[in-house]
């Protein structure tokens, strides 16, 4: 058996940690075949040889559900946690305490099954009381805590249990090993949390979803500082250095290597340069990975006859074959694997002597991971025995529980390789990875055709739902059939971030089931998220991230850790833009998000490289909005923006140019609405379109167009100055009038609703308001685009209101509200049904009461009535009420008593003492009942508010005109209390005349 060599610096730091009188957290870094997982073994092992209390656990694959699971599983891991009981593997004593069982809650059945628990399925609902007593011997009986608790708090008993023994004064420091922990940051999938460790003790919280990287790096933490190792392994580490990486052997490590194999150990005394310059070059300077392959073909070679002395010639032909000679496939074949020719050269000679072997060896490279029954299904017996022995023997497998995977650099050589010879053309593969689909499907039993569960698929590690999706794929898509490219389709498909891993594999199920259009839809669906989530990171970024996507390294744009990562590994602007997106994504603390901005700027900011400028500009320019909006700083925002500006102002670049537009206008906001200074306003707009006015990027015109429009907007509210504010707008008219981009559009229509108001309202001109109004609608009223459309109906609800109420031509104003009606009542945008409902209110008014037609403003009110009543929109039912209390009145006049009771009725269920309208309503219902009875009339208005009374506003014209038709007395109380609402009489002077009236009707 080959015996560890190496890494003694680490094996020492290690040892030293052991018998240290605290905790602590050592990190092992560094690149593929290095040795992290070798160095973790064997330090495992020295815990095992000394019945040291430790746990091991590789993270590759792990996803556990909820926190309950996680720290199970740490406990179904634990070694020599209980030195009394060292002999009895945990299972035993999970099942000895299942004998006692009487309840508990449940349990998924392939866990019981899993910890050989006696009934098997019968009880497999005892959850809790399993974990309980799983972890019960780890405490050697010395926890304080009580049966009832562990039964009815496991997690917390668990987490309790494993700081305890890191607390014992007696025992030395207990050590948790985790592996391959890139693979939780890649994926870092969410699992359900109750436990929160901010304090000294945990402490049990609502349920809530959390990453499980950020719940693992707070439990790692959390152990190391009550006593606990803590030694992780994995490419890329959190809060790790360059002390902490793996180097390559040594040459003294390289000859200890050597020492393990007695095939070669014969040589080291006579002939160790010899042996170091072969080794070295075969292993590209002491790579463990390819030092082992490197091992394995000297001794064959040294078995073939070849001779040591000649092989380490310098002018070896063995070494110039590897290592010189050109690749006799392809120059490309290879693109960006380094060496990649003298490795491919290093994996043939890994390969059985079988005949045919060598030229279908690269099958095993199809699957991106592997188990047995899947070598099985890509080799007949016989070879498929063969290369799992030697590749085994090379050491070039990954291996995790059951499942496995080539190095990642061995498969791509060898797919590589395979592409050079035509071997991946469709029709030769189709065969291939139909069985590799097949085989999943039966593995996980998901081959019923309908009604799969789909519990049963999310119960399914990710990473083999993936592989299936790849497999599927490229068995069933045919080019010619569906006019699909089974290369693209999995690519999409693979590296969509919309759709959840399982519904993946539901769809790939469903491919040969889906007509041509349909996969169609979906690959342009897929293409237009690659598009957008490419504007968003930039081209060669995305292709990164996608190919991660597929590989099934990182499931969502939004996974922060995955792209920490790549900003800690050295990152480039693209990444760090693309984190800080991601950060404003998830809703991260703004400080947090300011200070990975602040690290770009310190990194990049004097990079001449455009594409560079672009990502610091986008980042100072969302700096400034943060501190803005989400921090409330509004001067460090200014400061900001006017750092963005100095830096870029002078840049030809458009995309940067926008970023500096951008700030100009930001900046101006903030001035206006924070910092309340109009004049600085107005001159930093100014800035703005004196800088950008004549550029033809349309997203700086916008900037442009919407800098003019808040700045007629200052002008008028703010500086009081309307010739100035009309002037402006008429500028942003005549600029962009003829443009064809929306946005740009929305802004001048919206220039031409303000001026319109500023002409009728500041200015006094109807007239020009109205022409106003008509050139807006004239110009867009095509418009298709929802935000067009809604200032189109507000232009015409606001000419209506110009016509009736300032050029005194209700005929002309009903007609206008009706095209807007007319125009829009189909519409399902609320801003524009709200213009709708608004012109129909304001169309039965000017019918009922200027044009003196009550039915016909009623047929209005009931038109928007029976069209909005069941809006959900408050401003429309607002609308609504309006509408209903007004036809009261109407249907008054019109003798339709009963209708105007119902209506009175109504809108009173609405309302209280408090509303301006309770107390009118009241009057218009004693009206409509025709009763001599005041008294509760008077009590209403007597318990309503000074403050209420003194804000009614009621016309009463169209009434006043009815009281004709009413008899006596009714018509002289009616007539009293409008008086009394109009303010002609006050309450005292009303129950004065109420009181003559009673007593000449008793008189009577």
């Amino acid at each position: 058996m080959v015996r560890f060599v190496g890494r003694q610096e680490q094996m020492n730091r290690f040892t030293e940690g052991l018998t240290q009188g605290h905790g602590e957290i050592i990190r092992h870094t560094g690149l593929p075949g290095i040795g992290k997982s070798m160095l973790l073994r064997e330090l495992c092992n020295i815990c095992e040889e000394q019945a040291h209390p430790h746990i091991w656990l590789d993270l590759e694959g792990w996803l556990p559900a909820n926190e309950q699971e996680a720290l199970l599983e740490l406990t179904r891991f634990a070694h020599h946690l209980d030195l009394q009981q060292a002999a009895k593997s945990l299972s035993e004593r999970i099942a000895e305490g299942v004998q006692t069982l009487t309840h508990g809650l449940d349990v998924s059945e392939q866990i019981a099954e899993e910890f050989a628990i006696p009934g098997g399925k019968a009880t497999a609902k005892i959850g809790k009381v399993v974990i309980s007593n799983a972890a019960r011997p780890l405490l050697n009986q010395r926890a304080q805590v009580s049966d009832e608790e562990a039964k009815n708090h496991p997690e917390r008993y668990l987490l309790n249990t494993l700081v305890s023994i890191g607390q014992k004064e007696e025992q030395t420091r207990p050590v948790l090993f985790l592996d391959a922990y890139e693979h939780i940051l890649k994926n870092d999938p969410k699992i359900q949390s109750s436990l929160s460790l901010a304090f000294n003790h945990p402490r049990e919280i609502r349920s809530h979803e959390i990453n499980l990287s950020h719940w693992l790096a707070n439990l790692v933490q959390w152990l190391s500082e009550r006593g606990w190792l803590v030694v992780l392994a994995g490419r890329n580490i959190p809060n790790s250095n360059q002390q902490d990486e793996i180097p390559r052997f040594s040459k003294e490590e390289i000859l200890n290597a050597i020492e393990q194999h007695p095939a070669l150990n014969g040589y080291l005394l006579d002939e160790a340069e010899s042996l170091l310059r072969i080794l070295t070059t075969l292993s590209f300077g002491g790579n463990p990975l390819w030092l082992q392959i490197g091992i394995n073909l000297l001794e064959k070679l040294l078995e073939e006859g070849e001779s040591l002395a000649d092989l380490a010639a310098a002018d070896s032909k063995y070494l110039q074959e590897c290592f010189e000679t050109e690749d006799p496939l392809s120059t490309d074949a290879y693109d960006g694997i380094e060496h990649g020719h003298c490795k491919l050269n290093l994996i043939n000679r890994m390969l059985p002597t079988l005949e045919g072997m060598e030229a279908q060896a690269w099958r095993i490279a199809l699957p991106r991971i592997l188990d047995r029954g899947m070598v099985r299904v890509l080799f007949d017996e016989k070879q498929a025995n063969m290369i799992l022995h030697n590749f085994k023997l090379a050491g070039v497998f990954r291996k995790e529980r059951t499942q496995f995977a080539l190095h990642e650099e061995i498969r791509d050589l060898l797919l590589a390789y395979a592409r050079s010879k035509g071997l991946l053309a469709l029709e030769k593969v189709k065969p291939l990875h139909g069985k590799l689909w097949g085989y999943i499907l039966e593995k996980f039993e998901l081959h019923e055709e309908e009604g799969l569960a789909k519990e049963r698929v999310e119960a399914v590690p990710h990473i083999w739902l993936l592989e299936a999706c790849h497999h599927r794929c490229f068995s069933v898509i045919e080019p010619d059939e569906h006019q699909l490219e089974p290369v693209k389709f999995a690519t999409l498909l693979m590296g969509s971030s919309s759709l959840t891993i399982p519904d993946k594999f539901s769809l790939a199920k469903e491919i040969p089931s889906l007509p041509q259009a349909d996969l169609s839809v979906w690959e342009d669906r897929f293409e237009k998220e690659y598009e957008h989530l490419s504007d968003l990171l930039g081209s060669e970024l995305m292709q990164s991230f996608w190919n991660d996507m597929i590989l099934g390294k990182v499931h969502s744009i939004d996974n922060q850790n995955y792209w920490k990562n790549r900003v800690q590994k050295g990152g480039s602007a693209a990444e760090y833009w693309a984190l800080i997106l991601v950060l404003f994504m998830v809703k991260e603390r703004p400080e947090t998000i300011i200070q990975y901005i602040d690290e770009l700027q310190k990194k990049f900011s004097r990079s001449a490289d455009v594409n560079v400028q672009m990502y610091c500009a986008k980042a100072l320019f969302n700096k400034g909005a943060t501190l803005d909006h989400k921090l409330k700083y509004p001067h460090q925002a200014v400061a900001t923006y006017d750092l963005l500006w100095q830096t870029y102002r002078d840049s030809d670049h458009p995309p940067i140019q926008e970023q500096c537009a951008k700030a100009l206008f930001n900046k101006g906001g903030t001035l206006r609405r924070e910092l309340k200074d109009p004049h600085q306003v107005v001159t930093t707009y100014d800035l703005l379109w004196q800088t950008y006015s004549n550029s033809d990027h349309p997203p700086i015109q916008e900037q442009c167009a919407k800098t003019l429009f808040n700045k007629g907007v200052t002008l008028g509210q703010e500086l009081k100055d309307p010739d100035q504010a009309v002037a402006t707008y008429d500028l942003l008219w005549q600029t962009y009038r003829d443009s064809d981009h929306p946005p740009i559009q929305e802004q001048c229509a919206k220039a031409l609703v303000n001026k319109g108001i500023t002409l009728a309202g500041e200015l006094k001109v109807p007239h020009q308001a109205v022409t106003t109004f008509d050139l807006l609608w004239k110009t867009y009223s095509d418009s298709d685009h929802p935000p067009i459309q809604e200032l189109c109906a507000e232009a015409l609800f606001d000419k209506g209101v110009t016509l009736a109420e300032d050029l005194k031509d209700p005929h002309q104003a009903v007609a206008t509200y009706d095209l807007l009606w007319q125009t829009y009542r189909d519409s399902d945008h609320s801003s524009i049904q709200e213009q709708c409902a608004k012109a129909l209110v304001n169309q039965g008014g000017t019918l009922a009461d200027e044009l003196k037609d009550p039915p016909a403003g009623v047929a209005a009110w009931d038109e928007m009535l029976n069209h909005f009543g069941d809006s959900p929109e408050p401003s429309i039912q607002a609308l609504c009420l309006s509408a209903l209390e007004n036809s009261v009145e109407a249907l008054l006049v019109m003798d339709e008593s009963n209708r105007a009771l119902e209506r009175a009725e109504q809108r009173l269920q609405t309302i209280d003492a408090t509303h301006n309208d309770y107390a009118v309503m009241h009057l218009l219902r004693w009206i409509a009942l025709s009763t001599e009875e005041t008294g509760e009339l008077l009590e209403v208005i007597r318990a309503t508010p000074p403050e209420v009374q003194s804000s009614w506003n009621w016309n009463w014209d169209q009434l006043k005109g009815y009281l004709p038709n009413l008899p006596e007395p009714h018509r002289t109380l009616t007539g009293h209390f409008i008086a009394f609402f109009a303010g002609e009489l006050d309450l005292a002077e009303l129950e004065e005349l109420e009181e003559r009236l009673a007593e000449a009707k008793s008189r009577l």
